[in-house]
This record gives C-alpha cells, structure tokens and sequence, in this order.
C-alpha cells in the first residue's frame, strides 16, 4: 500500500493540471475557499510513527506526502527564550526529562489551573538538546525511537526545507506570566520563513497582528473544546464560533477539531455536517480541520477507512476545508492526490479480480512457493510480488519487511514434525550436529538501521527467528570499556570527526599505518554522551546518520539475546576491560591468551542476563585463519549489589569448551581473572 501510495502522490505531482475554467472540467474545482486544492498539513512530521517534530518525522513526513506539505510544529520556549517544538508544555509527556533532571518536577498555573511536571522554561536550550531526547508521547504508537532522538529546535525543524511551515503557539499567555515573549521570538527568528502562525488565544493574535507581513504569513485562530474557555478574552469557544466575523478582523481563517464540522452521535455514527465551514466562506475565512489519524477511532461511516474519512471533508458535494491537520500525512496526500475528485461518470463495473496477498499466505507461508502454488490452484486472477533485492547478489526476491515477520512467526509456531518418526528427510539438516544452521545478526539490522544501534538490535530480535544471534563487533575504549562499532576507526561509523575535528591519529594495526579517530582514545563517558552513529554502507538509508547513540556492550547484551557473539577483530592489540558495577549488571573479565599474544577480554554476565544461555567469541589471527570458542555459562544470582570476590564464592562456575572452527596453532591458555 505505501508504495502504491507513493507511485500514486508522484504521479499527481508531476502530470500538469488543465486549467478548470478553460477545460469546464468540472472535476478538477475543489470547493475551498480559493478553489485550490487542500493543504495537507503534518503535524510534528509523520508523528504517527516517530516521536513528533524528531528530525526522521520532519524528513520522513516530507519525503512520503505531496510537495506542498506543510510541517507544523508546536512551539515551547526555553529558559533563555529560544524556540523548540514539542507537542506538550511538559516536558514529562514527551522527553526523558524526568530522568535526566529527577528533581525538576516543578507546579505552575496555566490558564488557570496548576499543572504539575518538567517545564521547558526551567532549562535553557543547550542544556535540552544536549542531554534530553525524545518520547512518543501517545503509548499505543511504536516506542522504538523513545530516548535516541533529540529534541528539535525550530530552526531544525524548518532545516529539512518545507515548502512552508506551520508555527502552533499555544500558551503565550502562560511564558509571558515567565517574562518570556513569543512575539519577541518571533522578531529574532528573523531566518525562519513562516507561512502559518495559529493559537487559541486572541489576544496574542491581536498583539502580532501589525507586526508580520500579512502576505506572506496567515494568522489562524484555533478553537478547542466548545466548553474550554478562552484565556484572554475569557470566553467559551461555543461562544465565540457565534462570532465569526470578529474573527475576520485579525486573522485568516480558523482550525477547527474536525467534529466541529462532522459531528458524531454517541453510538459513534456521523450526524448531519454542520455550516461552519460555509459560514466561515462566505465571510472569507479559511478553514482547517484537525484531529485526523490513521489509529484514532472514528465514525463507523468511514469502515475503519483513514481515506473515506478525509474524502468525507474535502471531496463532498457541499464544501470542502482548507486544509487537513494530520498524524499521518502521505495518507492524507494519498485522499487528495489519488482518490479526491473522482468522476462517477467515469466508472465502469466489471468483474472483481482475485489478488493475492503474497500468494495463499493463510494457508501457507507468505512469499514461499507453497503459497503461490495453492493460490494458483484456488484460482487467483493475479499472484502478487513484494520486491527486495539483495545486497551482495543482486537478486530479487518476494520478501518484504513485514512479510519476513509474518512467515517467520508463522514458521516459529507451527509445530515441526520429528524427521526421525516421519520419514521426512527435507527435515534433516546437514550441518554438523543436524540443526537448523543459526542466524547471527551482524550488528543487529543493519541493512536498514546503523550498526549496532539500539534500533538495529531490537529490530533484528523482533524480525528474525527467536534464536537469533545478536553479534557486536568490539572495540575498546580508553578506559578499557567495551563498545559495539564495525570498524576500529570511528570516523567510518560515527561522527566523531565533527564533535573532535583535531582528534585525528595514525595506529599501527596489523602493520600496517591507519589513519582516522580511534575509541582507544576516548573514555566511556565521551563517546556515548556526545558522538552519535551514520550508517557506514553509503548505499543504505541515511535517514537516522547523527540521530543515535553508540551502543555499550552492556547495551547491546539489555536488548535480551538468547545468543550473544562478540567479535573480536584486532587481534594484536592486547586490551584490558575494567571491572564494572551497574544497577543492572556486574562484570567480571575472562582473559584468553594464546602463544602468538592474541588476548582478548570476554564478558562474563550474571544476575540480570541469565536469558542468555551462550556467548560465543569470535576471533580472527591474521594469515591464520578464523575461528570461535563458544562458552556456555553457568550462572548466579547475587543480591544485586555484592561482587563475589571470587569464583569460589558463587553457587556455580562457568564451564567451558574449545570448539574451533579452524584450529590455530599454538597453545591456548585460558584463565579467569575477579
């Protein structure tokens, strides 16, 4: 559907528009106020699925939707009187606030009432986009993203290049109480081009209105609930939709929560559509309507349909508003670009095709060749294909992301029959012990996601069979802590050459000169506060570059592997990994030397990793091949705080296999080290 979506938006953008009034194509004459067709307008980005204003929801929200797409960002004002965008005053529903500053939780009235939470005019602007990230602030929405994307200023979010922007001011009143001035920002921000300003407070729209160039900016006046009350004027809005001409006098046009205009009675039907919006027109004010969202319940009318409800305000034959404020824009610009204005006479019955859904996908794995056959057999007019190509071969296949997670739940939960009593040899393996071969996730997702971040890890275990191996390639910090990179140079996979551009140097590895940033260099504390991943395969998506944080071991081990690989791969650098104590973990190293002075460190996990039951070290000599030990651990509780200081003190020890894929010559001494 998305890419059909796409295909369809694209099309609509590029194929020039006849003129109404030439062609008498009656068609093509929407019936806002202008005639023009409606605005699609994103608020916080495509918030339905990225924390809102992030800087993937901005892109994202742009890249997906018409071209005209308007961002919309709601607009809070820090300490020092710079402007961010985030959908709440507090800062508690949206950002990691509370755990970052724990004592914070302050009271202030707004409009009357004493809200209790993280303010942002507590904390000046570097202290938030330097320390605090993002939440999705609605729960049932994905929660992937929460705590690795940063907050984003205005002028971030008008970085990505809209087309226009969208400023939502909706508590001036409350910072002017705070001695700070949303209009005063507004003078400063003299860079940011805005194209909308809208509030629910009149007052602060009278005060601006002389101040902005009228032609190039469009003042909104929103309404909220009928029964709220107007702050500044200190009216109800029931009262003051009664009075749309006094409206007229400052502002352009009005948005409006869509039931305004089609209400809905209690059984969740739509009632007959109110006149405000031919009201509002005929006085020549605009009208937006907002509250649309692809998961928010809605009229039974619309069959659970996102598009027949947005059709349902611009594509009638009595009106059509303005614009749409909208969660999820490209299906918005789907409404307006592919299924809006519609000639019946055009239509023709014919008879329903049968297509597919990745062949007979509820009776066999999607996407197999069981599938297409039995739907081919059950008489589908058309099979369908999800394409993906592989990377290294260039092959494609029917496979597509959400298919691969469907056919392997599907795989997981069938029971599988014993090869030995059935007599069924495609169930016999041919590997070494006759088990299914093991899936090992280098660096989690990282086809889509940079490497061994936290999303690439999650998504990998959530994707993929269930014992999946999560494999993180280690490097060692200056302190002697373990990260997850793919490359001992840091300026191949993270930004470290912008946050250190003098930190430069040349390492003998292997014998060989390397030049770049390298983590030996940096402590634990440095790079994870401030140095951030970009995906170090050039073709692959650049949508999350300098967005996430590099991964701990520690971090990667929290995602909750049942098989954890660390992959060792500078074999002649002897490094040492510091015991550490955490609230969630303790460490205890394990050294392993062999006669050719390969050392390495290996993690020894307890007390809150007892899911995993193996970790498997891979090693790498050079001109010596390749090989692994797997370790299977037996493992402890403590009392969540006590180190053992010793083996001897613990209920069980850990025991230990060499099992070499290639043997290396040499003679290989292991040793534990508390």
């Amino acid at each position: 559907m998305h890419i059909c979506i796409r295909r369809c938006v694209s099309y609509a953008q590029k194929v020039p528009q006849p003129d109404p009034s030439t062609t008498g194509d009656a068609r093509k004459k929407w019936l806002t106020l202008n005639g023009g067709q409606p605005e699609i307008i994103a608020r916080g980005g495509f918030s339905g699925i990225f924390p809102e204003s992030s800087a993937p929801a901005n892109q994202m929200a742009l890249d997906t939707s018409l071209s005209d797409t308007v961002l919309l960002c709601n607009l809070q004002l820090t300490q020092d009187g710079f402007g961010i965008c985030l959908p709440d005053i507090r800062l508690d529903n949206t950002t990691t606030a509370p755990m970052v500053f724990p004592k914070g939780k302050k009271t202030y009235k707004v409009n009357g009432q004493d809200v209790h939470g993280w303010f942002a005019l507590d904390y000046p602007i570097d202290q938030l986009l330097g320390s605090v990230n993002l939440i999705q602030n609605i729960f049932s929405r994905p929660s992937l993203f929460d705590g690795l994307l940063p907050i984003s200023s205005v002028e971030d979010a008008v970085g990505v290049r809209p087309k226009k922007f969208w400023l939502s001011v909706q508590n001036n009143a409350f910072y002017a109480e705070h001695k700070l001035s949303v209009a005063a920002y507004l003078r400063t921000a003299n860079r940011v081009i805005i194209n909308y300003i809208s509030s629910p407070e009149i007052g602060f729209l009278k005060s601006i209105s002389g101040q902005i160039n009228k032609g190039r900016t469009k003042l909104i006046f929103e309404f909220k609930e009928l029964d709220a009350t107007e702050p500044t004027i200190n009216k109800k809005y029931s009262a003051i939709l009664q009075d749309l001409a006094s409206i007229k006098v400052f502002a352009s046009g009005i948005l409006v929560p869509k039931e305004y205009i089609w209400p809905v009675d209690a059984n969740r039907y739509l009632k007959p559509a109110t006149t405000l919006v031919a009201d509002a027109h005929k006085l020549g004010l605009e009208v937006y309507a907002s509250g649309f969202a692809n998961d928010k319940q809605a009229s039974y009318n619309y069959s659970y349909n996102p598009v027949a409800e947005y059709l349902q305000f611009i594509d009638n034959s009595q009106f059509a508003v303005d614009g749409l404020v909208t969660d999820f824009p490209p299906t918005a610009s789907e409404a307006v670009a592919c299924f809006a204005q519609q000639n019946p006479k055009n239509r023709k019955q014919g008879q329903a095709l049968i297509i597919t859904h990745n062949g007979a996908s509820g009776v066999y794995p999607g996407s197999t060749d069981l599938a297409y056959q039995q739907a081919v057999n059950d008489g589908a007019d058309i099979i369908d294909c999800s394409v993906q190509m592989s990377d290294k071969k260039k092959m494609i296949r029917c496979l597509i992301f959400l298919s691969l997670l469907l056919q392997v739940s599907y795989a997981q939960k069938v029971p599988q029959p014993d090869p030995s009593t059935t007599g069924d040899a495609r169930k016999k393996w041919l590997t070494l012990n006759g088990g299914q071969p093991e899936i090992i996730a280098r660096g989690g997702f990282s086809g889509i996601f940079p490497e061994s971040s936290a999303p690439a890890n999650q998504m990998a275990l959530d994707t993929s069979l269930s014992d999946t191996v999560l494999l993180c390639n280690l490097q060692l910090t200056q302190d002697g802590f373990g990260i997850c990179l793919p490359d001992i140079r840091l300026d191949n996979t993270t930004t470290a050459p912008m946050v250190f551009p003098k930190g430069k140097k040349t390492y003998k590895v292997n014998g060989q000169d390397v030049h770049g940033w390298f983590a030996l260099d940096y402590p634990i504390d440095q790079l994870l506060g401030s140095v951030n991943l970009i995906q170090n395969i050039f073709s692959r998506p650049s949508l999350f570059d300098g967005l996430l944080p590099i991964s701990s071991v520690e971090d990667a081990v929290g995602v909750r592997p049942k098989k954890f690989w660390l992959s060792v791969q500078e074999s002649e650098i002897s490094v040492t990994l510091a015991v550490q104590r955490s609230r969630k973990c303790h460490f205890q190293s394990l050294s392993i030397s062999s006669g050719q002075k390969f050392k390495i460190l290996l993690v020894f996990l307890h007390y809150y990793f007892t899911e995993i039951p193996e970790l498997i070290i891979k090693y790498q000599q050079r001109s010596r091949g390749y090989g692994q030990w797997r370790l299977r651990f037996a493992f402890y509780q403590t009392d969540g705080d006590h180190v053992p200081s010793s083996m001897a003190a613990t209920t069980g020890r850990p025991e230990f296999s060499s099992d070499p894929v290639v043997t290396p010559p040499g003679n290989e001494v292991f040793s534990l080290n508390v």
